[in-house]
């Protein structure tokens, strides 16, 4: 089987608000997101000089190369009308709406992710390409992946039978280029005269982020054309690209609205007296420190320890777990780890377990030592039991 399956556990989730904040007349940012596949129009607020663009490309089909993901800022004005198209995922044998790449009769290998992009007066202010379709399967054999953005397509492996190489699996499609280069062209698989064609490149041309379009084979069975490839990208200057890992095209707009005029501060009122305020010397004490066993054993799962004890105020408390007995003439112990929270009046209690954050103590003598610290800075002597890890 194709090595895809490794590609998707890297997707991660991206969830974009549609509309998070006014569109003029209030202080703060506001963002406009477009997630729907296709074009829409927007006019750019008043007051607003400069708009913030993501745009995300659409991905290849049958789960092919990432898009592109291109961050970057715009001066705009106010009034104006902007375009927006969202592109769209590649399929079998069709290509992503946004200029993906197609996918000629006769193959069944899968188009190139379309172009998100953002223009004014048809020329391209930000433009994200599409990624490459995967190539179709051969009969016996594997399909090549199609190319992330600025990535080419992998080949399909030959497939055998027997000793002889009998058939041959299609090539990736291209992945998108960057900075108004061309998307690179999918492969064909190594093969006897004949078989699998690659597919092309996308089209060196930013306003139109078109793809290019998938390959054809002369397999006996009909299968194993390349896929289509990806479109250009068009980064704004000072902006940035990336491979997208969502799988999700989109046009995301930010703009900071203007501020609001000043508004007069209202009289100042007579000064009243304020009483001294007295400083707070008294440190928290820590009392009734106790542990609910001495033992913590790494042989049983979950294994923990309760730890109760009480504090005279509110306070901060600071947990040092440390390793070893702190004998006198022994070397220096070293923290093995640190816990915070914050403590109450009364009795707290919580749950001492092996493993803290990412690591696990290790067997050995151990000691638990309680600082708080309360609102006023003054510190509590320490409060410190033993106990030991086990297993």
């Amino acid at each position: 089987m194709s090595q895809r399956t490794t590609r998707l556990l890297r997707i991660a989730s991206l969830t974009m608000l549609a509309v998070a904040g006014p569109f003029a007349g209030s202080s703060g940012a506001a963002t406009l997101a477009f997630t729907t596949s296709g074009s829409h129009a927007f006019t750019v607020p008043s007051g607003v000089t400069t708009l913030e663009i993501i745009a995300v490309g659409g991905r290849g089909g049958a789960f092919g190369g990432f898009g592109a993901r291109v961050t970057g800022s715009v001066a705009v004005t106010e009034g104006e009308s902007l375009a927006i198209q969202v592109a769209g995922n590649g399929g079998f044998g069709v290509a992503g709406s946004g200029g993906g790449g197609a996918v000629p009769l006769g193959s069944f290998a899968a188009g190139g992710g379309g172009a998100s992009h953002v223009t004014r007066a048809s020329q391209p202010l930000a433009v994200a390409g599409g990624g490459g379709g995967d190539g179709d399967f051969s009969v016996p054999g594997d399909n090549g992946d199609g190319g992330d953005a600025g990535v080419a397509g992998t080949a399909g492996p030959p497939a055998l039978a027997g000793p002889a190489v009998v058939a041959v699996a299609g090539g990736g499609g291209g992945g998108a280029g960057s900075a108004i280069s061309a998307g690179l062209a999918g492969r064909a698989g190594p093969a006897p005269a004949g078989s699998c064609v690659a597919g092309t490149p996308g089209i060196s041309d930013a306003a139109a982020g078109q793809g290019g379009t998938g390959g054809l084979s002369a397999d006996p069975f009909g299968f194993g054309g390349g896929g289509g490839g990806g479109g250009s990208s068009l980064v704004p200057a000072g902006g940035s690209v990336v491979t997208d890992s969502t799988g999700s095209p989109s046009v995301t707009l930010t703009w900071a609205d203007p501020p609001p005029p000043p508004i007069a501060p209202p009289a100042t009122p007579p000064a009243t007296p304020v009483a001294p305020v007295v400083a707070d010397r008294t440190a928290p004490t820590i009392s009734a420190l106790r542990l609910g066993s001495r033992t913590l054993d790494l042989g049983v799962p979950r294994a923990s320890i309760r730890v109760t004890f009480s504090l005279s105020e509110a306070a901060q408390v600071v947990v040092r777990i440390v390793r070893g007995r702190g004998n006198r003439g022994a070397r220096a112990s070293r923290a093995a780890r640190v816990l915070r929270f914050a403590g109450r009046p009364g009795r707290n209690a919580f749950r001492l377990r092996a493993r803290i954050g990412r690591r696990t103590l290790r067997p050995g003598a151990y000691r638990l030592i309680l600082v708080a610290t309360d609102a006023a800075g003054n510190r509590s002597r320490p409060a410190t039991r033993r106990f030991a890890v086990v297993g």
